[in-house]
């Protein structure tokens, strides 16, 4: 079965498709937010540019160091809600 959100991705290993859950989605979703949150919070501030980008490329950093603690994978499509 095809996947809905087109999220899937096959395993190198054993050839199944595997999934986010749907927690796992939210989660990214959350820290989408999160982010888009910092920046205004950083205009609101008016902090410099350089400043900024210096910060969000550390959180950048710092987010694909977790991606692996906190994204879980399933072998079937969950609904988001």
């Amino acid at each position: 079965m095809a996947s809905s959100t087109g999220v899937g991705k096959r395993c190198p290993n054993c050839g199944e498709t595997n999934y986010y859950t749907a927690r796992s989605r939210r989660k990214g979703m959350f820290i989408a937010m999160l982010s888009n949150l910092f920046v205004l919070v950083l205009n609101f501030f008016d902090v410099s540019m350089a400043i900024s980008i210096g910060i969000l490329v550390i959180l950048l950093i710092g987010y694909y160091l977790l991606i692996p603690f906190l994204f879980e994978l399933t072998n079937h499509e969950e609904p988001l809600w």
